[in-house]
């Protein structure tokens, strides 16, 4: 289905502006109203990510502030922690599916990956959860993220010689690489076409330098990617994508910092030949 008057309504956004032309908050609602329910249910991948915070604190830190972007309710995730604490699956379609696995095994106390902390784990389901998308652009995003924070942790993992099974989220053929493959490229290099610009960014020993250049590079894979979408949900979800970036930087209130990620992105455009056709 295609969206072109909720689409050519939306305000362009660019990686160094530098004031809120949308707030997420507000495209959310937007979202509720004008996207139909089929489509809604893809693009909440990307609110389900609030979700996951908002169950993890429930569980683990319920004084911790609630994030207003999520697809559920308090009531409606205490609701499904009652629901597992009494062995039940709660069958409601609005509700992620692997919410119930995750609270299951928390209550149990009983890792579902043994390695992680449980945050982590919940993160991993919701990866695995992703990469089934049958949206193409959607669940390559969320598989093109992993990679990139895979490689990301299990450089900084190498560098302390920790142990990357307690690091590396996933169960994909590039984690998998990762965690057992001793050389300098993890042996994924085919796999994944972003990793010299990925593994360039550890370089950097400016945090904030890094995280901009995580931006960047994120910013860079969907435009290569969403070329071919001008009215469709892909459009909405990388537009959601983007606008989360700048949002987050808008809120770090770091001027310098936000035009040096909106000249990271101008550099890659030059610097990254990505192959879209992969």
């Amino acid at each position: 289905m295609e969206y072109h008057s909720f689409i050519a309504g939306l305000p362009e956004i660019n990686a160094d502006d530098t004031k809120s032309v949308l707030t997420l908050s507000a495209l959310k609602a937007d979202i509720e109203e004008g996207v139909a329910e089929k489509d809604c249910k893809d693009l909440n991948l990307f609110y389900y990510a609030f979700d996951n915070q908002n169950l993890c604190n429930m569980l683990m830190n319920p004084e911790a502030e609630w994030q207003i972007l999520g697809t559920l309710s308090k009531e409606e995730i205490e609701d499904f922690i009652a629901y597992a604490k009494d062995g039940k699956i709660h069958q409601d379609d609005h509700l992620p599916a692997y919410f119930a696995e995750f609270i299951t095994a928390y209550q149990a106390d009983a890792p579902i990956f043994p390695d992680l902390s449980w945050a982590d784990q919940l993160t991993t389901l919701y990866y695995l959860y992703a990469l089934e998308s049958s949206n193409d652009f959607i669940s390559n995003y969320f598989e093109f993220n992993l990679n990139l924070q895979n490689v990301l942790l299990a450089t900084a993992a190498r560098k302390h010689k920790l142990d990357l099974n307690k690091v590396v989220i996933g169960n994909t053929e590039v984690a998998e690489n990762i965690k057992t493959n001793s050389s300098k490229d993890f042996g994924i290099a085919a796999m994944f076409p972003y990793l010299e610009e990925t593994m360039r960014i550890d370089e950097s020993n400016s945090p904030l330098e890094r995280e901009q250049r995580i931006d960047a590079l994120r910013w860079q894979w969907i435009d290569d990617n969403n070329v071919f979408h001008y009215f469709t949900k892909e459009r909405i979800f990388g537009y959601m994508l983007q606008l989360e970036m700048v949002e987050r930087w808008l809120k770090l209130d770091v001027a310098e910092g936000q035009k040096a990620f909106g000249d990271y992105v101008k550099e890659l455009v030059s610097a990254v030949k990505i192959d879209i056709a992969q």
